[in-house]
């Protein structure tokens, strides 16, 4: 039988946000945020991964719900819990603390409740067989705020424009990153982000992996950053994942 990839699941959530200061703690659903997340990190340990999750915070009242979750409580030092920290410097404390060595690393953000087991389990099964990508990010296409549609904040008076096509389908094809999986080799990012002046090329996410595999999908996905995210999300969480698909299935049905 072939050995399972282990994998370190960091979960990373802290007090402060510009936009919603404390969404890890906030109760959406009957549950904090942050314990949608933990619970389901700790459900895909033992299919087709040896998953050990960690919660990296500086929300000392999650001590006693990591415990009974059997999640690793990591106390995050003030000095990584600003806003201006980077998530990596997060993940690599996080990891260095282990003192451990893992097949993957895997950051997940505790304000994105809605998850998907398939878009965790699918992209190792890829990277344990594609050795050529060193990580993989989850991507969707832009919809309706595709850049071309975006102009330039002002309130006072609308700043030159280009002109850009009216109807969708015309506009140019794009992809955002939506918050949902962050996986990376071991050993690329513990030897990457110390020598991080070194190595870096100026590319969006190097630090988890280079050549990244896109893994484009159409799930729905909400990363909780403002107070209408939260709305959403409470929302869509109190319908259920089988309410949400019936809904879904009921538009399909009408297209």
């Amino acid at each position: 039988m072939a050995t399972k990839p282990r994998v370190l699941s960091v979960v990373i959530g802290r007090k402060g946000s510009r936009g919603l200061p404390g969404k890890a703690e906030l109760e959406l659903a009957g549950k904090p945020t942050a314990q949608w997340v933990l619970e389901w990190a700790k459900s895909l340990d033992g299919r087709g991964i040896r998953n050990h999750v960690v919660f990296s915070t500086d929300i000392d009242s999650f001590e006693p719900l990591c415990r009974d979750l059997d999640v690793e409580f990591i106390r995050r030092p003030d000095s990584l819990a600003g806003d201006r920290i980077r998530v990596e410097d997060v993940l690599y404390h996080a990891a260095s603390h282990k003192g451990d060595t893992w097949d993957y690393l895997l950051l997940l953000y505790a304000n994105v409740p809605i998850r998907y087991d398939h878009l965790i389990l699918d992209p190792i099964a890829f990277l344990e067989e594609h050795r050529t990508f060193q990580g993989l990010l989850t991507f969707q296409q832009v919809g309706k705020f595709n850049p071309a549609w975006m102009v330039q904040l002002d309130t006072e008076r609308l700043p030159a424009w280009k002109a850009a096509p009216f109807r969708r389908q015309e506009l140019k094809p794009l992809m955002i990153h939506d918050g949902h999986t962050l996986l990376t080799r071991w050993s690329w990012f513990m030897d990457f982000w110390p020598h991080r002046n070194e190595k870096a090329t100026g590319q969006m996410y190097e630090s988890f992996g280079s050549p990244l595999k896109p893994w484009v999908h159409d799930e729905l996905i909400i990363d909780i950053d403002e107070p209408k995210d939260f709305l959403i999300a409470h929302a869509l969480m109190l319908l259920g994942e089988q309410g949400r698909q019936d809904v879904l299935d009921r538009i399909t049905r009408r297209s």
